[in-house]
């Protein structure tokens, strides 16, 4: 009976050391790492300023200044300049323009080719805020997929990172509604035939058993449209009755 006793009391004082233990390891760490981070802070990739949440990657006054588009910015006409009447579209929701001097440009390569989901989902809030996004009678919003093959060379779907920011500000639901059958070349140097020839067919429907009545697809940017459209003709064929559009970028020039 004493053996047991002396056993449970050793076990109990082992868990209290390890308990002590481990919070003084975890409390030692954030010391370090505070500490580390006042003596080199990281810095904002567009100002240099010092970062307050160096997760980003931006600061919040560089973010800000992304949004780059005029107060009077018509969401139905630039759908209708951008797909022509080829699909009904009802809506383009832009963060900014991009073009060679846009400090958006330097934002998606982070989010891009840096693997910066924090930020992806920081401008999807953004973009959902000044394009006020709850309002607009969503109830579905779905991300442009990317291949398995390049999903896993990249490690993630930015577009489905900034879906779900617009999402959670909008309080919309984010479905991954399709998926990507055919793995095609990049489109940077192509033209919009060439373009359009690339991701005709590219894209399939997951779950058909429900279809939702209006869906906001996103992408991180437009340049022709080619893929939003191979995406959206996609929804229309099983039912889904209206489509609008986000990115964080339209390339303007």
């Amino acid at each position: 009976m004493l053996t047991h006793s002396n056993e449970v009391f050793n076990s109990g004082r082992t868990k209290v050391t390890v308990f002590y233990a481990t919070k003084y390891i975890s409390n030692y760490q954030n010391v370090l790492t505070n500490t580390i981070n006042l003596l080199f802070p990281k810095r904002c990739k567009l100002c240099n300023e010092p970062l307050s949440d160096p997760k980003s990657g931006i600061c919040v006054v560089c973010i800000d200044s992304i949004a780059g588009w005029p107060p009077d910015f018509n969401p139905a006409a630039l759908a209708d300049e951008i797909f022509g009447g080829r699909i009904e579209i009802e809506a383009v929701y832009l963060l900014a323009s991009f073009h060679a001097e846009s400090p958006l440009r330097s934002a998606l390569h982070e989010i891009k080719y840096e693997g910066n989901v924090e930020l992806a989902g920081k401008l999807g809030r953004q973009l959902a805020i000044r394009n006020q996004l709850n309002q607009k009678g969503f109830t579905s919003v779905t991300p442009v997929p990317l291949h398995p093959a390049k999903f896993d060379l990249r490690g993630y779907n930015q577009s489905e990172a900034i879906a779900k920011g617009i999402a959670t500000e909008a309080g919309i639901s984010a479905e991954v509604l399709l998926k990507r059958t055919k793995h095609t070349p990049s489109q940077t140097k192509l033209d919009r035939t060439h373009r359009w020839s690339n991701v005709e067919d590219a894209f399939e429907i997951i779950d058909t058993s429900q279809i939702p009545s209006h869906v906001l697809v996103v992408d991180d940017t437009i340049t022709t449209g080619a893929t939003l459209e191979a995406c959206a003709i996609q929804l229309k064929r099983v039912g889904v009755k209206r489509i609008s559009i986000a990115a964080l970028g339209y390339a303007t020039a």
